[in-house]
């Protein structure tokens, strides 16, 4: 037997088990009333695909609101569990996108709006805490790149360090790369240079509003401890943590789309100064940086 023929092995039995298993569910619901499915608008409801909309994300109620109100001609839509709302914006065809939180979340309800909406680009806004010291609270960062905080190898059993935050190795999440025409693991995401070009000609729009490039990163973690963020900062250079951009990010790489994430630091455990406390106004500020992102992004 060579080295892998164990592994080989393994996975046939798993299989083997796993076609068991669904034909012990077919033959059950064959003999049961079938389940309700999701309330959806897939078959009775239609978007000309000739609008190329651009999709904008977010996670929270709050954090598209605003966006939602600018909207003309509303018309809302569910694929599968997640809701959109679809319309324009000062002539420019929007889908709004409530994913709800959490990187799966992201990812299923984008995937589902690309194929239906057919959406020309991908922006995700939202509120994030700050993994940087030097970034107040109520700073806009934009996102250079994307990545996810929570993929890590630990160190080998044994080891006198095994335990400690710096015995990890960050790993990458696996990602569509048409050069190879399969998935690959990928430790960081670029954004679209273009998108990111417009939000930089939004700062003119926004005097006296601090804005910086960062690293986005996500995770369905939710970190408080200051040293584990200043190790993710001073190690990986993460500019902030939030629970969805590179479900996003990964997702629009699949489909080849151009992408951005946007957030607004809405906390911080390691700011010495005082920070500005979470409210309504820093999720609009956030949304219409976003607005004025894709004014400029249309002129280019």
């Amino acid at each position: 037997l060579t080295e892998a023929a164990p592994a080989v092995l393994a996975s046939r039995v798993v299989q083997a088990y796993v076609l068991q298993v669904v034909r012990a569910y077919i033959a059950q619901q064959a003999q049961a009333a079938a389940a309700p499915g999701p309330v959806s608008t897939l078959r009775t409801q239609t978007y000309a695909h000739d609008r190329h909309p651009l999709l904008l994300a977010a996670s929270e109620q709050s954090e598209l609101a605003y966006t939602v109100s600018q909207l003309e001609h509303p018309q809302t839509y569910t694929l599968g569990r997640w809701h959109y709302t679809a319309g324009a914006w000062q002539g420019q065809p929007l889908v709004i996108a409530h994913t709800a939180p959490g990187i799966g979340n992201t990812a299923a309800a984008i995937a589902l709006a690309v194929d239906f909406f057919r959406p020309a680009a991908i922006l995700h806004q939202g509120t994030a805490g700050s993994h940087d010291p030097a970034l107040a609270v109520g700073t806009i960062v934009l996102g250079e790149r994307s990545t996810n905080s929570s993929i890590w190898r630990s160190a080998e059993p044994g080891q006198a360090d095994a335990a400690r935050i710096a015995a990890l190795a960050q790993q990458g999440v696996f990602v569509y790369v048409p050069e190879q025409d399969a998935f690959a693991a990928k430790t960081y995401h670029p954004a679209d240079a273009g998108l990111l070009a417009a939000a930089d000609a939004a700062r003119a729009d926004f005097p006296g509003q601090a804005v910086a490039h960062g690293t986005l990163s996500s995770s369905d973690e939710w970190n408080e401890q200051a040293d584990r963020i200043l190790f993710l900062h001073d190690t990986f250079g993460m500019s902030s943590e939030d629970r969805a951009t590179d479900g996003a990010a990964q997702t629009a790489i699949c489909y080849g789309l151009p992408w951005l994430g946007i957030d607004i630091l809405t906390s911080s455990a390691v700011e010495d100064t005082d920070q500005e406390p979470m409210s309504a106004s820093l999720t609009e500020r956030c949304q219409e940086y976003v607005l004025a992102t894709i004014r400029h992004y249309r002129q280019h």
